[in-house]
C-alpha cells in the first residue's frame, strides 16, 4: 500500500512538469503552423478522420515555414550574393 501512494503521489508531482511540457509543444507546433502561440484544441480518436491511404514525406509548405528553413535560406542567398560582389571586385578591367 505504501508503494502504491509513493508512486500516485510521484506521478501527481510530475504533473505540473507535464502540463508545461505541453504547452511548450504546442507553441512549438503553433509557430511552425504561423499562427500565434497558444492551445490547440483536440477532439476524441473516434471523431479523428484517417485516410485510407497515407502519403509519404514532409510537405513543401511546412518544411518552408520552419524557421531553421528560413534563416538558412536567407544566409545561402547571402552568401551567394557576396560571392557575386567579391568575384566583381576582383575582376581585371583592361582598357586600351
Amino acid at each position: 500500500m505504501q508503494q502504491s501512494l509513493g508512486l500516485l503521489y510521484g506521478t501527481e508531482a510530475n504533473i505540473p512538469d507535464l502540463e508545461s511540457q505541453i504547452r511548450q509543444l504546442e507553441n512549438s507546433l503553433c509557430l511552425l503552423l504561423e499562427k500565434n502561440p497558444g492551445g490547440i484544441h483536440r477532439s476524441s480518436l473516434e471523431n479523428q478522420r484517417v485516410p485510407a491511404s497515407l502519403k509519404y514525406g514532409v510537405p513543401m509548405q511546412m518544411l518552408a515555414m520552419r524557421p531553421d528553413v528560413r534563416i538558412s535560406s536567407v544566409f545561402s542567398s547571402f552568401v551567394i550574393i557576396t560571392c557575386h560582389i567579391i568575384a566583381r571586385l576582383f575582376t581585371v578591367c583592361l582598357t586600351i
